[in-house]
């Protein structure tokens, strides 16, 4: 099985991969178009000088790259190895790496949608959009913008955030409302990374597009 590090470290590189795509340096972006690569020739050159370099510089065995556009892939292409002992090389298809956090990203992006489409307020009390209670420890509530910014003042451990096996898991809702850390600091007062956090705005997004989370 592979270490906690190195699915952390998967984790991460793929987050890097996003971050990369999505802001270009200003050198990489003085040899593509303005905002980057956009076609899946100038993507795959793109990606073709800056992957290789990275895996070996960061000593990381391999990385998928994929881009999509409209609901349609533009560019997929495997780097490195997906097992060194065997040499089995990367599969864009196949081979599988650990999301984590990168939801966040389209965690946010989903409720920045909603806002835009007034359906959420981000200033509002998240209590609005819930089927439950969150302890009203404080008198300020929280709020998307709070949980966008991970100042929401929840207290964060990693308990039964992995279920042992598929049998075991229990919807996003279930999971919330059987979870629900203390309140350790008021609103906006300290930033302090929040899973729970995260997942809370991913289900007022459920529930207010009536989609589930997982899809």
């Amino acid at each position: 099985m592979k270490s906690t590090s190195h699915r952390l470290l998967q984790a991460v590189w793929t987050a890097c991969l996003v971050i990369v795509f999505l802001f270009p340096s200003p050198v990489q972006a003085a040899d593509n178009p303005p905002g980057g690569p956009r076609t899946p020739e100038e993507m795959e050159a793109f990606f073709d000088q800056a992957i290789p370099e990275q895996l070996e510089g960061r000593n990381i065995p391999g990385a998928v790259v994929m881009a999509v556009k409209d609901g349609e892939v533009l560019f997929e292409k495997g780097y490195g190895m997906a097992n060194l002992a065997n040499q089995t090389p990367v599969d864009p298809e196949s081979s599988v790496f650990h999301v984590a956090s990168i939801t966040k990203l389209f965690t946010w992006t989903a409720v920045m949608q909603l806002a835009e489409q007034g359906k959420l307020d981000l200033a509002a009390d998240i209590q609005t959009y819930l089927d439950f209670e969150i302890p009203t420890t404080y008198d300020e509530p929280v709020t998307l913008q709070h949980l966008m910014t991970h100042t929401a003042g929840f207290e964060e451990n990693n308990y039964e955030y992995v279920a042992a096996a598929v049998d075991r898991m229990v919807g996003l809702g279930a999971w919330l409302k059987s979870h629900i850390p203390a309140r350790v600091r008021r609103p906006g007062e300290v930033t302090a990374y929040s899973n729970y956090g995260t997942a809370l705005a991913g289900y007022i997004v459920e529930r207010i597009s009536v989609i589930p989370y997982s899809v």
